[in-house]
Parts: structure tokens; C-alpha cells; sequence
């Protein structure tokens, strides 16, 4: 190969769609890999305690991203250097805002719950668990986060992956060597999370990437701003989390001692569903940027023609991936979590979530394009009636089933309301018929197969 090929080559994928897909490529990769490390050596019950840690966790850190991410690719896009300052000196005010009032109710549920067990067990130990460790963890992960929401607004999505190649790497080899020194506990696993957060954090500091030295230029008129615009995407994505984790909530609540057995099962076709939410992350991400900056320049049309262009193309990209999943899913069960999960649920249960996956696509731009056309009390009320056909559906399946498959199967019912809600009131806004969505992301696909095979 010449060196001008080389030169082609190389300019050809060092573009934001090829980096933002390596790079989520790469870290689900990394992710599968932590899980299944987790999966085969903690206990059954142990590896549900851990789900039900992120749960909580991650429900934080998305009502401080649901507050926060949408709204500084938004307004921080195209400002110019002054007014990028006061947005993300804001940005880091409310931040620090929310998770100090998280550092508050911590401290007040660990001081309570520590007089409950005082002298005997009234509170139990998972929980205990996930109680000590939820604060410190969430303030670790802050800069790291504004790190990240920075990042997408830039486009820098080469970044992006070093970054969070440091984070999710560094806790591989810590956990490596824990299992090494058979030192793999619970208990150590919280620690590894922990310093693997601020080793990240303390990276994006020095290095300027988290833009910490803005929070000089804050002012209260920006903030103000800020949180009213993202204070119903802070809602709708809080209520989203509740959503999508509301199953291991229930699952975790309804089945007691058995609880964190039946999460971890649960949690198995849920790991290998990355095989789905890889290029759906990457496509959301750089689609919404796409069509933040279309709208902002008043191009209506170009923002719509990336709806349908990303939705076709997510589609079409699906479906072999469902093929794969129906004919190979006991041997993907088998390999992530090991032969404990063999002849459970999980397999059957990722078949299903990878059938629904072929409608993911419209779901998850309808809601982002709702809230990039100042629509975010709209999209507010389709999670809450997804959610709330969520905890309905859950608890009747699991009364009337006796097992989490009438938890997965309520998905699908959750899923239907939310496509339909959300194509109601878009198509008020923005005109398209589904029939374009099919042909345009199959021209698409079409023309990116074309070039690769020119290469």
C-alpha cells in the first residue's frame, strides 16, 4: 500500500462516526469483558449485589446527566469563547449542586441505617453495601462526566475513547489482579471502581479536559438558564433510568433472599444486549450533535433527513444481529457468564430483548429529537408512561409467571407506547413516513458497503 493510500486511509477513519463507533465498539468490549470477569468469580448472589449497586448509582448519574448532557451540547455548541465559559462554569456549579445534595442524602440514609443495625441485622448487608459506597463513588465520577459531556459537544470523540479507555482499562487490570491474588470480593471490587474513578478524575483535571479552571467564569444568569432548560430533560432521563432499571428494582424487591440470584440471571442477556446499544450510542451521539447544529442554524430539513438516515440505517444493522442472537444465544450466555447461567432463563430472555431491539432505533430518536426541538415536556410523559406501564407490568408478571420472564416479556408493552407516543406529537413537528426511513437507510447502507469495498 502506498503511502498516499495509507494517507487516504487513515483520513478516511479518523472521522467522528467511524471514532465514535470504534470507540463505543471498544469500550462495550471492555465492559463484557468486567462482567463476565465479575460473573465468574463472585457468587451469584454477589454479582446481583454489584447490579443493584450500578442501578443506583447509574440512576444518580443520570439525573445529574439527565440535568446536564443534552443541555451543554446545546447551548455550548457554536458559542464563542466568552460565553463557552460562563455555559460551562454553569455547567459545573449545578454539577456540584446535585451531587452535593446526593453526598447529603447518603449521609443521612448511612447514619440511619447504621442506628437500625446496631446491636442486630435490620437492614441487610446488600444493602448496607451499596449505602457506604454510593456517595464517595458518584463524586468521584463527577469530573470525568464533565469530561465527557464536553468532549461530545466538540466532536472529539478520539478523546472520548482514551479516556475512557484509562478508566474502564486500568479497572480490568486492578480486578486481573485481584483474582490473581484471589483477593475478589464485593468489598474489593467497590474499592477497584473507586480508585479507578479517580485516577480518571484526577487525569481530566490536569489535563484540562474537564475545563475545571471554567468554573471561575460561572454566573447565575447562565445557571438559571441551564436548569430550566434541562430541567425537564433531567426529569425525563431520570425517569428513563427508573424505567429501563425499574425491572431490577422490582425483581431485587418482590423475590427477597432470592433477589439477587434472579437479577444476576436477569443481568446476563441484559450485559450482551451491548451488542445492540454499541452502534445505538454511537449513531444518538453523533446524530444529536448533527442535528443540534442544523436546528441552530435554522435547517429544519437537514435535521430531519439524520432522523431518518440514522433510524434506516440502525435498523437495517439490526436484524443480522437479531439472526445471530436466536441461533447462538445459549453459547454468548455460556461464554460471559459461564456454565452457572447454563439452562436458566437468561437465554431465552435474549432472544426476545433482541427482537424488540429492531425498534429501538425510532424509540430513542424520537425522544432525542423531541428534546432538540424544545420539546422536552413531551418527552417527559412518554418515560413516565413507559415507566409507569413498567412497574405495572413487572409486578403482574412476575404474580402471574413466578419468574423474571414475565418481567422481560413487559417490555415489550412499555416499548409500544413509547414508539407511538413519541411518533404522535414528532410528526406535528417534523414530516416522514417510515417508508422513507426504510429506503434512505438502505441507500445509506448501501453506499457505506460501496465504499468499503472500494477500498
Amino acid at each position: 500500500m502506498s503511502f498516499t493510500s495509507l494517507v487516504a486511509l487513515k483520513n478516511k477513519l479518523n472521522n467522528k462516526h467511524f471514532l465514535a463507533l470504534a470507540g463505543n465498539i471498544v469500550m462495550s468490549g471492555i465492559g463484557i469483558l468486567t462482567f463476565g470477569l465479575i460473573l465468574r468469580n463472585l457468587s451469584i448472589a454477589d454479582a446481583g449485589i454489584w447490579m443493584m449497586f450500578l442501578t443506583a448509582t447509574g440512576l444518580a448519574e443520570m439525573l445529574r446527566s439527565g440535568l446536564l448532557q443534552t443541555t451543554t451540547i446545546k447551548f455550548y455548541t457554536g458559542a464563542d469563547a466568552t460565553k463557552a465559559n460562563n455555559i460551562l462554569g454553569s455547567v459545573w456549579y449545578l454539577a456540584l449542586i446535585i451531587t452535593a445534595l446526593f453526598l447529603l442524602l447518603n449521609l443521612f440514609v448511612f447514619v440511619i441505617v447504621h442506628f437500625l443495625n446496631a446491636g442486630h441485622e435490620v437492614v441487610t448487608n446488600q444493602w448496607t453495601i451499596i449505602i457506604n459506597w454510593f456517595g464517595i463513588t458518584l463524586l468521584s465520577s463527577l469530573p470525568y462526566s464533565l469530561a465527557f459531556w464536553i468532549l461530545i459537544a466538540d466532536e472529539r470523540y478520539d478523546k472520548i475513547l482514551w479516556i475512557r479507555l484509562l478508566n474502564s482499562g486500568s479497572m480490568i487490570i486492578y480486578m486481573i489482579v485481584l483474582i490473581v491474588l484471589k483477593k475478589m470480593t464485593i468489598e474489593s471490587l467497590m474499592w477497584c471502581n473507586f480508585l479507578t474513578n479517580c485516577l480518571a478524575a484526577v487525569f481530566t483535571i490536569i489535563t484540562g479536559t474537564s475545563r475545571l479552571k471554567t468554573f471561575l467564569y460561572r454566573t447565575k444568569e447562565c445557571a438559571l438558564e441551564l436548569y430550566h432548560y434541562g430541567k425537564f430533560g433531567m426529569g425525563t432521563t431520570v425517569v428513563s433510568n427508573l424505567f429501563s432499571n425499574a425491572d431490577k428494582i422490582i425483581i431485587m424487591s418482590m423475590l427477597g433472599p432470592a433477589g439477587p440470584v434472579a437479577l444476576a440471571t436477569y443481568g446476563v442477556p441484559l450485559k450482551l444486549m451491548e451488542l445492540v446499544e454499541m452502534p445505538l450510542r454511537s449513531f444518538v451521539g453523533t446524530g444529536m450533535t448533527g442535528m443540534a447544529y442544523s436546528l441552530n442554524k435554522n435547517k429544519p430539513e437537514d435535521a430531519t433527513y439524520t432522523f431518518k438516515k440514522f433510524i434506516g440505517m440502525l435498523t437495517f444493522l439490526f436484524f443480522p444481529l437479531f439472526i445471530f442472537a436466536f441461533f447462538f444465544a445459549d453459547i454468548a450466555v455460556d461464554l460471559l457468564g459461564g456454565g452457572k447461567y447454563s439452562g436458566t432463563e437468561a437465554a431465552n430472555i435474549f432472544r426476545f430483548f433482541m427482537l424488540l431491539s429492531l425498534f429501538y432505533p425510532f424509540d430513542r430518536f424520537c425522544g432525542v429529537t423531541l428534546d432538540l426541538i424544545n420539546k422536552p415536556n413531551i418527552n417527559f410523559y412518554k418515560v413516565v408512561g413507559t415507566l409507569m406501564i413498567t412497574v405495572i407490568g413487572d409486578i403482574l408478571g412476575l404474580l402471574i409467571f413466578k419468574s423474571i420472564y414475565g418481567v422481560a416479556l413487559c417490555s415489550a408493552f412499555s416499548l409500544a407506547f413509547g414508539i407511538a407516543f413519541g411518533n404522535y406529537h414528532l410528526r406535528k413537528h417534523l414530516k416522514y413516513k417510515f417508508k422513507e426511513i426504510i429506503s434512505i437507510g438502505f441507500l445509506e447502507i448501501k453506499n457505506l458497503i460501496n465504499k468499503a469495498l472500494k477500498r
